[in-house]
């Protein structure tokens, strides 16, 4: 028997809300499990690009030979690589908690996932206006990430997104060829680094990354190797959790400062109270001390070790 589509019935076109309109079909298809071909069906009835005619453009736009697919295909496999990887890292790092962030309605109405699909679909949308063949053949795009994040903006302008969602999807498109940056070089990247990256990305450098370990999936499609893969997969996991516990330690309270530590033992400002500073904010990561006193207790025995 063949396979049953899903339904994408709409009212309307001209009506600007509603979840039977065009824009409203299309959003519940960006929102559903299997998004991808939800989106392909759009597309054959000519409803995706009435959507966003910015897509239009993408059909048939060749990529260097380590993609798989034209830029229109690639994109709409980066919205299906999204929801895998978002599958197998919510399996595979419990510690992140990462259906439970994803599921955040961020700007009151539309949750991280829709977004991260969103910049999925229209990463490479500025493809086509910054392509470039050098003399010796090789394709180039300089400038898409930038020019696409300001067209994504419009586009989400445009189909009604409040100005914090146009932002999140903008900054995940603008950023989202950094990550290798910090995942492809053999030494792993200096704590600085890391957080330059999730300043830079200010509130979405979690799904930056996810996005860019979707891109990599959708580039490579049947070409991509396990072995390249789950190094991707292992860089990107060991950063998101230095990341996170550095996120955890700012949480928590602190329990004695700086000045308390000099004033007591007669020290500067030096290594060694960092070195005093640090213990303890570990100590009270792992649960060993709770309070001020049982701070100045790990304090005292550390200080008075020769």
């Amino acid at each position: 028997m063949p396979e049953t589509q899903p339904e994408l019935g709409f009212s309307s076109p001209d009506d600007a809300s509603g979840p039977h309109t065009v824009r409203g079909v299309f959003l519940s298809a960006l929102a559903a499990p299997g998004a991808a071909a939800r989106l392909r069906q759009l597309d054959a009835s000519g409803l995706l690009t009435q959507v966003i005619p910015e897509l239009e453009t993408l059909k048939g736009v060749a990529q260097p030979k380590e993609h798989h697919w034209d830029v229109f295909g690639h994109c709409l496999e980066t919205v299906a690589a999204v929801e895998f990887v978002v599958e197998q890292a919510g399996g595979d790092w419990p510690e992140t908690g990462l259906d439970i962030y994803l599921s955040q309605a961020t700007d009151g109405e539309h949750s991280r996932l829709v977004l991260l699909k969103l910049a999925g679909l229209l990463h490479d949308v500025a493809k086509p206006q910054t392509k470039f063949i050098e003399p010796q053949g090789k394709m180039r795009f300089f400038g898409h990430s930038e020019l696409g994040a300001q067209t994504a903006r419009r586009v989400l302008a445009r189909l009604g997104f409040s100005s914090k969602a146009q932002q999140m999807v903008g900054l995940m498109i603008e950023h989202h060829l950094r990550p290798p940056m910090l995942t492809l070089d053999p030494k792993p990247p200096t704590d600085r680094a890391i957080r330059r990256f999730f300043r830079d990305t200010a509130g979405v450098g979690i799904e930056t990354f996810l996005l860019n370990l979707s891109d990599h999936k959708a580039m490579r499609g049947p070409m991509l190797s396990p072995e390249e893969w789950q190094q991707h997969m292992d860089r990107t996991r060991d950063i998101l959790r230095r990341y996170l516990a550095t996120q955890q330690e700012t949480k928590m309270a602190k329990l004695v400062d700086g000045d308390e530590i000099m004033k007591r033992f007669g020290l500067q400002p030096g290594p060694i109270l960092g070195e005093l500073l640090a213990a303890v904010r570990e100590a009270q990561g792992r649960g060993d001390v709770t309070s001020k006193e049982e701070a100045m207790a790990l304090v005292d025995r550390m200080f008075s070790r020769p």
